[in-house]
């Protein structure tokens, strides 16, 4: 049977027996926290104090989870990783209880970490004085500084996985949902990829390193340490201080918090979090004992004359705003994240007076959304997973995702694709494979080694080619200038020699004309003056046949340099990069489901200034941009509503800025194909300019973004 727990029902786990706990807020529901991969009970234990049932979802109980029990409970006394002290309920040691409640297996039974998360804190936005401020930072930094020396790492930091006692009159804080840690002989139990709100450029490609808690630490230590500046509180998102889209840009709340930091813990924790900000890689950030170094020891004596709030000076735990839940809820909802906006309205209804208008309205909209989380739903996201790592050939991870859909659905189809026979092909792929894995790591580098040469004898080539093309049309029209220059000369000369003649002739026809009289003289002269004209005629020609011998030579060295200019502009061209690939959606494809992912490729890898701009746009429409990303993949987005939509990318890269800030953008490649889909999905979904960035600026001239 399902596992639906009640107020009071006892658990018997092992030798000791765990009662449900109440809401502390709502005294007939059961204490739970429900998140994107669990939800967490409260359970009583006697005078053991309450410890917390781990309960995950179907698709994130996996046998992994008791090998990674046994092997990080040797790190449960370190600082803030009390979590790692746990049972993990197998089959081979809980049957009985498995059996009444098989939602239960793998579920984990650990310590229960009193105080609120760092989220709640953000979305309540409750003050700090600057000495709270400085004490939650250095306990943070202490707990992942030591982490870092024993080679661990969190992988998933973010707001809702750092807890703070120190706000119950408790001490430290405590990091939770650690089943994704790094660590010597760990293997993760689940992928990491970041969350929004903390995580790295790079953290797509997965998050599985030493150093993978540096840029995610770094923003919040940022939040704590700026958190006692009215001005951060009021400028922050919600559930994290950043929008998730705002990451590592050049954005008001950036230049907010750093501001914040360096006026009031100086310039050097200032610049700590600027270099995280704009790093590259996880590795550029700095280590949390640079963080340790450079915190105070105490606050700065400027900062200790403010007076806390009138009313605050020992509170702890402010009760907060059901009415401001919810409108966090509702962000969460229109960014399709389900699972946690579920989370935050149960917070908001625990807050609502009984019975009243309120409390009803989100019993409703919890009920509505938990049936849009059915396990209907899971099962076809499962599916999607392993389609997506068997096109990745990441064939172990398409195996157990797959098999976990045919234990649940043995005929699962979809587009045509059943999942018992990719299944089997994975079985047959891994079985297939060779045992030794340094064989193909040899074979990868040296595919990788000769695909390096292949690019650099093309590159070698092109440059080749336009050498050769440009060195030829040189040649050709210095020989033909050459040709005639001489031409030329000899013309020169033949005409010289042609008017000496006849300046002879003529002289010669005068003296016999002065010397001889009569009708012979003068036919003599006659005679004498044609032959004179004849031969300067006879000049004229060759100078004229010159003339029209150099036009033709000049005309002939032009057309060679327009050829040499032709050929080094294609072999130019042939080097300029094609198109994205489009892969999913398919042309005419129909889609259902509460949002939709793109996928494409491209030939070559993005430079640090290019972005994929993201255009998507409904039949009616006119194309437009949704989002800038570095990946080649974006979603999920929730289009406006049913209908036909056309899709397409583009690569643009930064070119400059102008005088009044904005940036200029260029195209680098040419637009994509466009695509259409069909989209069936039901009820309203967020706008498309929810996700869109700001405005591009348009360059003038024909390089313009339109």
């Amino acid at each position: 049977m399902p596992f639906q727990p009640k107020v009071g029902e006892e658990l018997q786990i092992e030798n000791d027996t765990y009662q449900i706990a109440a809401h502390p807020m709502a005294p007939g529901m059961p204490y739970g926290q429900e998140g994107r991969q669990a939800t967490v009970y409260q359970l009583l234990a006697g005078p053991a104090g309450p410890r917390a049932l781990k309960v995950f979802k179907p698709r994130y109980r996996l046998p992994l989870l008791a090998y990674l029990a046994e092997r990080i409970e040797e790190y449960a006394d370190l600082p803030g990783l009390a979590v790692c002290r746990r049972t993990v309920l197998t089959p081979q040691r809980h049957g009985a209880l498995l059996r009444q409640y098989p939602d239960l297996t793998y579920a984990v039974l650990m310590p229960w970490i009193q105080g609120p998360t760092w989220m709640q804190v953000l979305l309540e936005k409750r003050s700090l004085t600057a000495a709270q401020s400085l004490e939650l930072a250095g306990e943070l930094a202490n707990v992942l500084a030591t982490l870092e020396q024993h080679g661990l790492a969190h992988c998933d930091l973010s707001a809702p996985n750092v807890l703070i006692p120190t706000l119950v009159g408790e001490k430290g804080v405590a990091l939770v949902d650690i089943e994704q840690m790094y660590g010597p002989g760990l293997r993760p139990a689940l992928a990491a990829a970041g969350s929004p709100g903390y995580a790295h450029k790079t953290a797509p490609e997965g998050l599985w390193t030493p150093e993978a808690d540096r840029f995610a630490g770094a923003v919040l230590l940022a939040e704590m340490l700026g958190w006692c500046d009215e001005r951060v509180r009021s400028a922050a998102w919600g559930e994290n201080y950043f929008e998730p889209r705002e990451v590592q840009q050049e954005t008001q709340r950036y230049k907010l918090l750093t501001t914040a930091l360096e006026g009031l813990w100086g310039t050097g924790l200032a610049g700590l979090f600027e270099r995280g900000w704009h790093s590259d890689t996880l590795s550029e950030c700095a280590t949390f004992g640079e963080w340790l170094v450079l915190l105070p020891q105490e606050v700065p004596t400027a900062l200790v004359a403010q007076k806390p709030e009138p009313g605050r000076e020992n509170a702890t735990l402010p009760v907060p705003d059901a009415g401001a839940l919810m409108e966090a809820a509702q962000r969460l909802e229109q960014q399709g994240r389900l699972d946690k906006a579920v989370e935050i309205y149960r917070q908001a209804q625990a807050l609502a007076p009984k019975d009243s208008a309120m409390a009803q309205e989100l019993a409703l909209i919890i009920g509505n959304l938990q049936q849009r989380l059915q396990p209907g739903d899971e099962t076809q996201a499962l599916f999607e997973a392993g389609r997506a790592a068997y096109e990745r050939q990441e064939w172990a991870k398409a195996k157990e995702l797959l098999a976990e859909v045919v234990r649940r659905q043995a005929g699962y189809e979809r587009n045509g694709q059943q999942a018992s026979a990719l299944l089997r092909d994975v079985e047959h792929r891994l079985v297939a494979a060779p045992s030794r894995t340094w064989v193909w790591v040899l074979l990868a580098l040296a595919l990788l080694v000769a695909g390096a040469a292949v690019l650099y004898q093309q590159t070698q080539q092109t440059a080749r080619t336009r050498a050769t093309a440009t060195a030829m049309a040189v040649a050709t029209a210095t020989a033909q200038a050459r040709n005639t220059a001489t031409s030329v000369a000899r013309a020169t000369v033949a005409a010289q020699q042609t008017y000496t003649a006849v300046a002879r002739s003529t002289a010669a026809a005068q003296g016999t004309a002065m010397a001889l009289s009569g009708p012979r003289a003068t036919a003599h002269a006659e005679q004498t003056t044609t032959a004179a004209e004849q031969e300067t005629r006879t000049v004229l020609a060759q100078e004229t046949a010159a003339v029209a011998e150099q036009a033709t030579a000049t005309a002939r060295a032009q057309a060679t340099t327009a050829a040499a200019k032709t050929a080094t502009a294609k072999a130019g061209t042939a080097a300029q990069p094609s198109a994205p690939t489009l892969l999913s959606p398919g042309n005419g494809e129909s889609l259902s489901g509460d949002t939709v992912t793109f996928r494409w490729q491209w030939a070559r890898t993005l430079k640090p200034d290019e972005h994929f701009d993201v255009r998507v746009w409904p039949e009616s429409g006119k194309p437009q941009g949704i989002a800038w990303t570095e990946s080649t993949t974006f979603g999920p987005w929730r289009p406006e509503g049913s209908g036909k939509y056309y899709w397409s990318i583009l690569v643009l890269r930064q070119t400059g800025t102008r005088a009044d800030g904005t940036k200029e953008w260029e195209a680098v490649s040419p637009e994509s194909e466009v695509r259409w889909f069909s989209y069936a999905g039901a009820g309203p979904g967020a706008a498309a300019t929810e996700t869109k960035p700001p405005p591009l600026p348009t360059k003038p001239g024909p390089t313009a973004y339109p």
